[in-house]
């Protein structure tokens, strides 16, 4: 039975508020309702991270100069090869060419044989493909010709869907496909090209937690690239000026290329955020971003979402069933190592190139600490105003009850009335019994006494030692020795065994009572004294009885005293 009791406390004071802490923070991470949040602090890494090298990046961009100058789009295949023949020449690294060549032309076979002819020369060209619907099949993969496909080194998706519900692009899928997610982001199959460091890590020993499926569409890999560099220092030159050598071979030698639209009208733009400013760019743009900072290394990727909300909610739970209880010790301490721990998990996880949304976790340890810090503060608050062994209010409670009853009293003209109780022969009950024995007793008649006090604005507090008061707001003399005949009544009645007592062989109480209606020209202190008077009375009439101060006090006038010994009572 008792073994039950301390686990349905434990489970109601420690596992309950722990399981609904978990809970919200599992609530938070699902509803996304913290996600700007932790959106923020993501643009806030990227802006803290800085990098000096220069970008071994450029674009080639297919612009409005470059449509008007060479014919409208599409343009013959010619066109492409003789500007992909010049990036040869330059001594570019990989390609990225960012132009659907779906169909073959049948008006220029021969442009296709040179388009194909130069994709083989350069070696490192990478084409895009994508996703269309057909009527009769739904959503298919569109490729490149067979012709161009083979003549590539690797094909690349180009499917740039923003992860975030405020639509603004900051990560990439690396691997996207129909049915499963088997290519590679045109950015990393141009690192797999060169099998390069960076490829090794992200791409092929990266992490893939799982698919993410859209109407067949599987994406997988989220990745956060770190864009570190504004898209002003990312080279660029225009399409018309490569295919007319008026670009240097130095300019462009070594360099990753991509090569696209960027044309109004033709390219698709994205709203993206670059060092914590959101701004309009174009796919090429983007795809350009990307892949300069996977090369710096500067990338994270985004852990599954059950693995992170199990991590934060078991943080936020064990967290909680350490700190929620009032008795538990250094409660705040260990609140802050827990928000400590996950901003180092967070930290850490950034090192290893991982992100993971925290800001729901450190809401509910958030809150944990507000809820641990209000409990404080109403514990002190108790403290300062109960006293500690009888659970009462203490002296200065009384005190400060006093004056605001007494001040209550003048404005409404109504009687005050207060009681002091002291335990008889209470030091012979010490010496007899012990200290320990005499705490319990005081215990004892602090639950009678406060049970007595039952009305809203009654108050029983501990007055100092072995004496009690009992302060009644709006009660007269008659009702006042009626309740403290009460209180002697039960306390007699408990039949604490007392021997050195001298008389009735149990715990008793002498009880002085008085009442007056407060004016002007008293203060709070007189109804002290009346009470003291009348309680010095009930001892030198022999203890265990209730006595009533004067209506009038210093003239010594005729007063009603209730006396009561072993349960006798009369009148005088």
């Amino acid at each position: 039975m008792v073994v039950g009791d301390i686990l349905r406390s434990y489970s109601r004071e420690r596992l309950l508020p722990a399981t609904l802490l978990a809970g919200l923070c599992l609530i938070l991470f699902f509803s996304d309702t913290t996600q700007r949040l932790d959106i923020w602090l993501l643009d806030l890494a990227g802006t803290l991270v800085k990098s000096e090298r220069s970008s071994s990046v450029a674009i080639v961009e297919i612009d409005s100069e470059s449509l008007r100058e060479v014919g409208r789009w599409p343009w013959p295949r010619a066109e492409h090869a003789r500007l992909i023949e010049r990036l040869t020449a330059a001594g570019t690294r990989t390609l990225g060419y960012e132009v659907l060549f779906l169909d073959a032309d049948q008006a220029d076979a021969a442009g296709d044989g040179r388009l194909e002819e130069a994709l083989g020369r350069h070696g490192r060209v990478v084409l895009p493909l994508t996703v269309e619907f057909d009527a009769r099949l739904g959503l298919v993969e569109a490729y490149p010709i067979p012709r161009f496909a083979v003549a590539a080194a690797a094909l690349g998706h180009v499917d740039r869907t923003p992860d975030f519900a405020d639509g603004v692009f900051r990560g990439l899928y690396l691997y996207a496909g129909l049915g499963q997610p088997r290519w590679p982001a045109v950015p990393l199959a141009m690192l797999a090209v060169e099998r390069s460091e960076v490829w090794t890590r992200i791409g092929r020993n990266g992490w893939r937690f799982g698919p993410v499926e859209d109407k067949g569409w599987v994406r997988d890999a989220l990745t956060l690239p770190l864009f570190v560099l504004p898209l002003a220092e990312i080279p660029r030159f225009r399409a018309l000026d490569v295919m007319d050598g008026r670009v240097g071979k130095q300019q462009l030698q070594g360099r990753y290329v991509l090569v696209g639209v960027t044309a109004e009208g033709l390219a698709q733009r994205f709203t993206a955020s670059l060092a914590g400013n959101t701004m309009l760019v174009s796919g090429l743009e983007l795809d350009a971003l990307v892949l300069d900072s996977l090369l710096r290394g500067l990338w994270l990727q985004r852990l599954p979402p059950s693995l992170t909300a199990l991590s934060c909610a078991l943080l936020v739970f064990f967290t909680a069933l350490g700190t929620v209880h009032p008795d538990s010790r250094h409660p705040l301490l260990k609140i802050i190592a827990g928000i400590l721990a996950i901003v180092v998990a967070w930290g850490v996880t950034l090192v290893w190139h991982l992100w993971f949304p925290v800001v729901p976790a450190l809401t509910a340890l958030l809150l944990i600490f507000a809820i641990r810090l209000w409990l404080r503060l109403k514990r002190r608050e108790r403290e300062a105003f109960h006293d500690y062994l009888t659970r009462i209010a203490n002296r200065r409670r009384f005190n400060q009850t006093l004056d605001l009853e007494w001040r209550s009293g003048l404005r409404s003209r109504k009687p005050l009335a207060l009681i002091l109780l002291d335990v008889d022969y209470f030091k012979r009950y010490n010496d007899s019994y012990g200290h320990s024995a005499g705490d319990t007793v005081l215990s004892r008649l602090s639950q009678v006494i406060a049970k007595a006090a039952r009305r809203p604005r009654d108050l029983a507090a501990r007055y100092g030692g072995e004496e009690f008061a009992v302060l009644l707001p709006e009660t007269g003399a008659e009702q006042a020795v009626q309740l403290a005949e009460r209180i002697r009544f039960a306390v007699e009645s408990l039949a604490i065994p007392h021997a050195a007592s001298g008389g009735v062989p149990f715990v008793t109480v002498s009880l002085g009572a008085a009442s007056l209606v407060p004016h002007g020209d008293d203060h709070p202190g007189s109804l002290i004294s009346l009470a003291d008077m009348a309680l010095y009375r009930a001892k030198e009439r022999g203890r265990n009885r209730v006595e009533l101060a004067p209506a009038d006090a210093d003239d010594g006038g005729a007063t009603a005293v209730k006396e009561s010994s072993g349960g006798a009572a009369a009148t005088r």
